[in-house]
């Protein structure tokens, strides 16, 4: 998470000064059963104190081997960030913790 909050940030910056603009954090698990989804949905309530990040976490149940191939994503405890326009197509996508080059080749990217 300390890896994941500057880019929330960055995010939250960029929404207030960018039209159109929205950003997500979207923690990815295989599906499961309710009650162990209840039970990680409980710990990550209790855990983001933070109403606007608990706004913009979505938690994806999906085929998270279907999903890291179709975007590219190599490392399972690595952080990703995608630009992508309003049809889901990726704009621009970096790995890793949040960086001055980066951020600038984002916003780059949203021209």
């Amino acid at each position: 998470q300390p890896k994941v909050d500057p880019w929330l940030e960055a995010g939250s910056k960029l929404a207030r000064t960018q039209s159109g603009f929205a950003y997500f954090e979207l923690p990815t698990m295989s599906k499961m059963n309710r009650v162990l989804r209840w039970t990680i949905y409980k710990g990550m309530r209790s855990g983001i104190k933070d109403s606007e990040k608990r706004a913009v976490t979505v938690s994806l149940h999906l085929d998270k081997d279907a999903f890291k191939r179709l975007l590219g994503i190599t490392l399972e405890e690595g952080i990703y960030q995608f630009l992508v326009d309003s049809n889901g197509k990726v704009l621009w996508k970096t790995q890793g913790e949040l960086t001055e080059k980066k951020l600038a080749a984002m916003k780059a990217a949203m021209q």
